[in-house]
C-alpha cells in the first residue's frame, strides 16, 4: 500500500510508471498509466487492468493492474459505508422474513402431502367396519367381515402398491 500526503483537489492526476529491471539495461521504460483522481471521486475501491502508454501517448504492450481507493473525506467515507452496512442488514433481514413465509408455506404443504398419504394408505379407509352378524348352525353368533375373498385380495395388492410407490 503506498501512501501520499493529503491531496484536496480532485484536479490532481496519479501517475503510475512501469520499469524492467530484468533485461540488458536496468530499469528501462516499459509503459506509463495516468488516472485522474476525479475518477476515484466515489471513495470505493477501484479494480482494473489499465493499458500502458509511452511518453508521447501511443499505446504500448502491456497493462497495469491496479486497486485504487481515495479516501478524500472521512466524514463522507464513514457516512458511506454505514449507509452501506444499514442496506446489508435490511437486505439480510428481508431475506430471513422471506425464507420463514417460505418455511410455513412448505410446512403447510407437507402436512397437506401427509393428510392426502394417509388417505392413500387406506383406499378403502372404513370398508372393515361393514360387518354381518349372523347365526352359526349350532346356535352360537359368529361376526365376520363384510369384505369378500376377492375384496380382501385387491385391498392387499392396492396397500402393496401403495407402499412401494410411498417409500
Amino acid at each position: 500500500m503506498l501512501s501520499f500526503s493529503e491531496v484536496n483537489s480532485g484536479g490532481s492526476q496519479l501517475k503510475f510508471t512501469v520499469l524492467d529491471y530484468g533485461g540488458i539495461t536496468r530499469g528501462s521504460f516499459v509503459g506509463e498509466v495516468v488516472v485522474p483522481l476525479a475518477e476515484l471521486r466515489d471513495q470505493t475501491i477501484h479494480e482494473a487492468w489499465l493499458d500502458l502508454y509511452s511518453r508521447t501517448g501511443n499505446r504500448v504492450e502491456g497493462q497495469l493492474n491496479v486497486k485504487l481507493h481515495w479516501i478524500h473525506s472521512k466524514v463522507t467515507f464513514f457516512a458511506m459505508r454505514v449507509s452501506i452496512i444499514c442496506f446489508k442488514v435490511k437486505y439480510h433481514m428481508l431475506a430471513a422474513e422471506k425464507w420463514k413465509e417460505a418455511y410455513a408455506r412448505e410446512h403447510e404443504e407437507l402436512e397437506e402431502y401427509q393428510k392426502h398419504l394417509a388417505l392413500l394408505w387406506d383406499p378403502f379407509q372404513g370398508m372393515s367396519h361393514f360387518k354381518t352378524v349372523y347365526e352359526n348352525p349350532r346356535g352360537s353368533v359368529k361376526t365376520e367381515s363384510g369384505i369378500g375373498n376377492f375384496d380382501k385380495k385387491f385391498f392387499g395388492m392396492v396397500q402393496n402398491i401403495t407402499i412401494k410407490l410411498c417409500k
